[in-house]
This record gives C-alpha cells, structure tokens and sequence, in this order.
C-alpha cells in the first residue's frame, strides 16, 4: 500500500471532528488480492509462488541499508529471546520445556553463533500467510507483500524460516513445504549449503519464539481470542511438528529431497 498525497503534497494532514477534536489522517491505497490466511491451504504451485516471490524480495533488498535495521524487534529468531533462560522456562508451554531444551541449548551455544558468522541483509523477516497477498481465482500468483514492520538485518536462512513455519503448521509434509518453497526462492537467490545446514535450527527458533511471544503477550498484554483459540494452537503444532522430526533427520530428508 502507498501514501496518497494531499492536495499540498503532504502525507498527511489534520481534519477536525463535529466536536471540536483534531485528527491526523492519512489515505493508503490497496494492493490486490486477499490474504494468504484468508484463502484455503496453498497448493504446491503456491507455496514454490511463495518462495519465488520472497527470493525476488531478497533479492532486490540485498543493496538496501538503513540505521532502522539494527534496532531490536521481537520478531527477529536471533535476537537472544528464544534462548534467555527466564523466557524459555516461563513461556514455553510446560509440557514441551523438557523436550526443547536440547533444541534450545544447541541453538544458544552452536547454532545462533553460527548464524551470526553468515552473510547478513536486510529481510523482510514476516513474510507468513497473513502477510502474502494472492488472486482467489488462481493457484500460483503472489499479488502482493504488506507489512515491512519487522525488517532486519539477518541471513536469508532467517526469512526462510518465517515464511516457512507458517505452512509447516497446517500441512502434512513439512520435508515437501521446504522442498517447494526453496526451489522457488532460488530462482532468484542461491541459499548456500551453510545456510541449508541451519535451515531446520531457523525454524526452531522461529517457532519457539512465536509460541514465547504469544503466551507472553497473553500473559502480560491480556486476552485475545485469535491468539488463544488459533494462531497459538497452530504455533504450538508447529513447533512439536519439527521436534518430531529432530534436526539430522529432517536435514538428511531435506537433502536427499532437493
């Protein structure tokens, strides 16, 4: 969505209500398309559409710079959160602490150092289902891409792993998801063999840290039915999804599937 102008070239202006109140107020138009999240389950074309649009992305992003990026943003799966000691305790749910903590440990003492080592961009970092925009009536074709709050400079493994964890947690066949999205992210943007390696520690961390901050956010902010009744489930599926598989077996699948 873009900025509309004022008729004074200002991006936004000030109008006064019936009572007296000021208002800033600014006019966006709208990109076509409905929300991925919106629409059924992607097909196969869709998601490697998915991978071919955020690689596109990548790809034009790999030039741009800006002081923004080094901020902190609770989104971002290297920022430390998904490993603080407090947090991972207190916010996984209970039944899952024992189980992730070798996952946890490996991502605080090998795996997120290793990813700092990698080339970095800056990503769009949150391109999930509710962020992609695509035609209903046709089964291949991203429309569009909203939301640039969460961008950051990370490795594209990073942005792989938030479009993915998002898919893996409503379909069967996580191996196949990756497979897909990859083949369309690298017609615009090869993905190393490092970063194939870290690929599944990415999406750990992505899904962890979902899981954290939704209960955080339940916990602290207060209620909140989409939260509570859908996108928290889905998450918490997710993550025990690729627990299931644990990281050299879903690697070796991954591997032998490209």
């Amino acid at each position: 969505p873009r900025q509309i102008r004022d008729l004074d070239g200002n991006l936004s202006t000030v109008l006064t209500d019936n009572k007296g109140t000021p208002h800033h107020v600014r006019l966006l138009d709208y990109l076509k398309g409905a929300p991925l999240d919106t629409l059924p389950p992607p097909s196969d074309e869709m998601i490697t559409a998915i991978g071919t649009t955020t690689g596109r992305l990548c790809g034009a992003l790999q030039d741009f710079e800006h002081p923004g990026t080094a901020h902190f943003m609770p989104w971002d799966a290297m920022n430390g959160l998904v490993v603080l000691d407090d947090f991972r305790t207190k916010y996984l749910p209970p039944d899952l602490v024992k189980e992730c903590r070798p996952h946890l440990d490996r991502l605080q003492h090998c795996s997120l150092p290793r990813m700092m080592t990698l080339p970095a961009q800056v990503i769009h970092n949150d391109a999930h289902l509710g962020n992609l925009l695509a035609d209903p009536s046709q089964r291949d074709g991203i429309t569009g891409v909203i939301d640039f709050g969460d961008m950051v400079n990370r490795p594209v493994v990073i942005d792989l792993a938030s479009s993915l964890i998002n898919i893996i947690e409503t379909n069967a066949d996580a191996i196949k998801c990756c497979h897909l999205l990859l083949t369309g992210f690298e017609r615009h943007m090869s993905v190393g063999q490092a970063q194939r390696e870290l690929l599944f520690d990415a999406l750990v961390a992505r899904s962890a840290l979902t899981v954290q901050l939704f209960r955080f956010r339940l916990e602290n902010v207060g209620p909140d039915s989409d939260i509570e009744n859908t996108l928290l489930p889905d998450a918490v599926q997710g993550l025990k999804k690729l627990l299931s598989f644990g990281h050299d077996r879903f690697t070796a699948q991954l591997t032998n599937s490209l």
